[in-house]
């Protein structure tokens, strides 16, 4: 009787798929990196331009001699 011969993976096949696993989520990894980097510097400016925004105003009602309610408008 002949036996059947099984086809399996060859080691150098298992460790190649796996070095495109690796390298494709390296490539992830960096992509999601910089993408958070190039937000939270987003998140600065706009937080920047808010809080000038606010100084400005307060200002103005400094300069009128009015009160800045909570509302943000001068009283």
């Amino acid at each position: 009787m002949r036996r059947k011969r099984l086809r399996a993976f060859t080691l150098i096949e298992v460790i190649a798929a796996l070095g495109v696993i690796i390298l494709l989520t390296l490539a992830l990894v960096l992509t999601i990196q910089g993408q958070m980097k190039r937000v939270e510097s987003q998140n600065l400016k706009a937080t920047v331009a808010t809080v000038n925004s606010q100084i400005e105003m307060g200002q103005e009602c400094q300069w009128s001699g009015q009160k800045l309610s909570g509302s943000a408008e001068c009283v």
